[in-house]
């Protein structure tokens, strides 16, 4: 297990990261009043056939908060994870959630699908 501090430009992010290079990723998003380490158990299980990438979002574990309110409303957060899958590099990645749901599925439908969604 790997911890560490990344900036997006406006807040450091805490990650923690399972696994090796060229395995297929997992980005794990947490719910409300946990961190990332709320998938400690099903990483150290899955880490050795896949790359493991979970995050303590804004204002949880050691995720500073955000500055302003609108950064908290949906669109925003969807742009902001997007941002965050860009920096730690990831391309294609099963998203594993428990209560980030409901921003897994706006997200799915605002940025996911227009990125890599290739209409006949």
């Amino acid at each position: 297990m790997k911890r560490y501090i990344i900036n997006d430009g406006e807040i450091n992010v805490h990650v923690t990261e399972w696994g090796s290079e060229n395995k297929p990723v997992i980005f794990c998003l947490h719910g409300l009043g946990s961190t990332s380490l709320s998938f400690i158990e099903i990483a150290e299980e899955l880490k050795n056939d896949y790359k493991i990438f979970s995050i303590d979002a804004p204002g949880h574990g050691k995720t500073d908060i955000f500055s302003r309110v609108e950064s908290y409303e949906m669109p925003a957060l969807a742009n902001w994870l997007d941002k965050i899958v860009d920096i730690l590099g990831i391309d294609r990645f099963y998203f594993y959630f428990i209560l980030g749901g409901v921003l897994f599925l706006y997200s799915i439908y605002s940025i996911i699908l227009r990125k890599f969604w290739e209409p006949f």
